[in-house]
């Protein structure tokens, strides 16, 4: 099989913020025998999708990270009340900055970490409700005009405000 050995690293996402889920949340135990959390985040970048872990060890380095993770995803009651469960951490949406860690000594491959979390990005504001139509009336009984001058304009005036906002959408 011949290949090009720099395609390697393409499965690599650029370091930037990505918005992301929660995909699994797993309680374990570390090789210091401290209980720790293992979260894997859904990450999605234009390329597609990534799947990247982190661990949340019993420590304070670790919990300094849990509190930021569980600030992000809405959390905060939670975590001042000492125990966050897997499942209160699955499908919740938060953005990630995501770096690449590498290797210096070559030993291992580079790969993509979660350096910092942050509450998802609000979603732009709906579009304005729409009015509801002015009542002109009948025209008058005496009119040989089949509507009103008033009903005209006030249909030219919604026809030219529905222009405009299509217009600013499109």
């Amino acid at each position: 099989m011949h290949y090009n050995p720099k395609d390697a690293d393409a499965t690599l996402l650029p370091e930037e913020w990505y918005d992301a889920s929660i995909a699994a949340a797993e309680e374990k135990v570390s090789k210091a025998r401290n209980d720790m959390l293992v979260v894997s985040f859904t990450v999605f970048a234009p390329v597609g999708r990534t799947d990247i872990q982190r661990y949340y060890v019993n420590n304070p380095a670790g919990l300094s990270g849990l509190r930021k993770l569980c600030r992000a995803v809405g959390l905060s009651e939670e975590f001042d009340k000492g125990e966050i469960t897997p499942e209160l951490l699955l499908n919740r949406n938060l953005r990630v900055q995501v770096k690449i860690q590498r290797d210096e000594r070559g030993q291992y491959d580079d790969k993509n970490v979660i350096a910092q979390v942050a509450p998802p990005v609000k979603a732009a504001s709906s579009p304005p409700e729409a009015q509801p139509e002015p009542d002109y009336g009948p025209p008058p009984a005496d009119s040989d005009i089949p509507f009103s001058f008033v009903a005209w304009i006030g249909l030219a005036l919604t026809v030219a405000s529905w222009t405009s906002s299509v217009s600013s959408v499109v």
